[in-house]
């Protein structure tokens, strides 16, 4: 009898421990698109409009690679004030926006999906810059122009809006029940799976050209570091800030591929284990890695101020420069407190 008291009071325990566990992971997603989302919305906005503004700065338009960073910044605020906010007030705020009409709900999956890989694509079109204005070819640099930019960029912009038109017609207002209406795709399994498969391939495919254009290019700077410095003046090779935006380029890539991989692998995962029963807590657990990961997954549009102030040189001076006109301090007088502070 006793045995069985305890063992009764060990699965009373056991289930109070799930229930409990389960009711937190409920409410720390809520908490989380809250907050770390919405602070993460407007971080990336100020430093993708700080950034943006920057780079119209003089010393910084005559760079192709610029000009792409631009057109990123700009769409990743695009996505930011659409899919980012979204996120934060239907999971953070329980206000279902998107499910008030037709409009709404068509018009946020079709811009998330646009948005999501313009982006990235962008981001590929700098690393194929990169790629050309690193060669030891003159005739090969002579391809790194914005004319060639302004080409690829309204491609791929016509592109992946002719592309994801298909959400215009297959994502509608849904209404099984008299009382209950929401917005997501038709009803249709084939139509899910063409999505999620298309989605992941895509991203896919974002990933291996991303590490084959950058390593590629990184190969050409390695053979232009061992000429000269009098011979690079005369091919008209990279300069330092060409050095600099290639990093932060590689770094842009790298932090992208590392949040996007999640989703993907999270993906994979639910796919190969959808024959299995789950329970509730297991449930709860992979619907709460789902959440998180879709958080992260906005990181790589909020991070390129961060990246552009870690990596580049060049650009930290030039905000220091902003920041002393905008303090009415000289830029001499704080560079001569900062050599002080290293000698010390």
């Amino acid at each position: 009898m006793k045995r069985e008291k305890k063992k009764r009071e060990s699965k009373i325990q056991l289930r109070n421990m799930s229930s409990e566990l389960i009711n937190n992971l409920n409410t720390s997603i809520t908490y989380l698109y809250k907050y770390v989302l919405l602070t993460i919305y407007i971080l990336g906005n100020f430093g993708n409009i700080f950034s943006f503004l920057l780079f119209l700065r003089k010393s910084w338009r005559k760079k192709v690679c610029v000009f792409y960073f631009q057109v990123a910044l700009f769409f990743n605020t695009c996505y930011l004030n659409c899919t980012t906010i979204g996120l934060t007030l239907i999971n953070g705020f329980s206000f279902l926006f998107h499910n008030q009409n037709n409009f709404m709900c068509k018009g946020y999956f079709y811009f998330s999906f646009v948005f999501a890989t313009i982006s990235p694509t962008i981001l590929i079109l700098a690393s194929i810059d990169r790629l050309l204005i690193s060669s030891q070819n003159v005739d090969t640099r002579l391809y790194s122009s914005k004319r060639l930019a302004y080409f690829s960029i309204s491609v791929s912009i016509i592109f992946w809006i002719l592309v994801n038109i298909h959400l215009l017609f297959k994502v509608n207002m849904q209404q099984p029940y008299p009382f209950l209406r929401y917005c997501y795709y038709d009803s249709s399994e084939q139509y899910l799976n063409i999505v999620s498969i298309s989605s992941t391939s895509i991203h896919v495919i974002f990933f291996v050209l991303m590490i084959a254009l950058c390593l590629l290019s990184f190969k050409n700077v390695k053979q232009i570091r061992i000429i000269s410095s009098h011979q690079r003046q005369v091919t008209r090779s990279m300069t330092k800030k060409d050095f600099q935006l290639l990093r932060c380029l590689f770094v842009q890539d790298l932090v992208f591929i590392l949040f996007g991989m999640l989703i993907i692998i999270n993906y994979l995962y639910m796919t190969a284990t959808s024959y299995q029963t789950r329970t509730v807590l297991r449930s709860t657990i992979e619907n709460f890695l789902k959440y998180l990961f879709n958080l992260f997954y906005a990181v790589p549009f909020a991070a390129d101020f961060f990246v552009f102030i870690l990596v580049s040189k060049a650009f930290r001076s030039e905000c220091t420069r902003i920041v002393c006109r905008t303090v009415r301090k000289r830029p001499e007088s704080i560079q001569n407190n900062e050599h002080r502070l290293c000698n010390t």
